[in-house]
């Protein structure tokens, strides 16, 4: 198992898109690849059941189940399994709900020594015309609120739940407001609108840096990978070995 998924590893760079249920890590995915079939709906428990995989030359991006839903042991060990093969791990967890047990996970990833982005999803409705229509015309003000509920507020708790649990030379913050994103790419709106959106959304900050790390140091983190993923494997192995060894004896 563990040699297939690292001649996998091998094979492509991989990103994986991971956090709670319900998080926006399908939007995020959807927007990054441009897929018009997605199974996203209103209402649904879980929107993603299986790893998705989207390829692009060399480049593959994983969609995961959420972390955490009531009832989805299954859907974790699911999102679990494919750590192993990600080279960087986006994690998403939004402005409206950051859970203490959100923060459990990283453990599991800390473990396997992943590049981490963590990817702040700001809730805020743009259905509404008026809302919509506020935010093209200050497409910043998400960004430069003040408080507890600003974006400052939020990264500082972040760093406070990620304090012992992640090596914060490793990770990245980046927030994005991924509802304004979507429409912005979305074929409902063209011209100006949709560009005010796009730029206002946040998202190229977090696609250039994802390009930018790929560039100067794919190479690097993909033989980290490689490595650490598999010396950890080995060390599992043989920590199991021992503790039976010790049992018999």
């Amino acid at each position: 198992d563990i040699l297939d998924k690292k001649r996998r590893n091998i094979r492509y760079f991989t990103i994986a898109f991971m956090g709670r249920t319900k998080a926006g890590k399908s939007t995020l995915h959807k927007v990054i690849t441009q897929q018009d079939k997605d199974d996203i709906g209103v209402g649904k428990l879980r929107t993603t059941r299986y790893n998705r995989s989207w390829y692009w030359n060399k480049l593959r991006i994983v969609d995961t189940p959420g972390i955490g839903a009531p009832g989805g042991a299954a859907d974790t060990e699911i999102a679990k399994s494919i750590i192993d093969e990600a080279d960087v791990i986006c994690y998403v967890v939004t402005s409206d709900s950051i859970q203490e047990t959100e923060f459990d996970f990283f453990e599991t990833i800390k473990e396997r020594n992943k590049p981490l982005y963590i990817i702040l999803n700001v809730k805020s409705n743009l259905t509404q015309s008026i809302r919509l229509k506020r935010f093209l015309e200050n497409p910043n003000s998400w960004k430069e609120s003040t408080g507890p509920q600003s974006i400052q507020g939020h990264l500082d708790r972040i760093h406070d739940r990620l304090d012992g649990k992640y090596n914060m030379d490793a990770v990245e913050i980046i927030p994005i407001h991924l509802l304004a994103a979507q429409l912005g790419f979305s074929k409902d709106l063209q011209g100006k609108d949709a560009e005010i959106l796009r730029e206002g959304s946040n998202i190229f900050s977090f696609t250039n840096s994802v390009k930018s790390t790929v560039r100067k140091t794919g190479g690097l983190k993909k033989s980290l990978s490689i490595v650490d993923g598999t010396s950890y494997q080995i060390h599992q192995i043989d920590y199991s070995l021992k503790s039976d060894l010790n049992q018999l004896k």
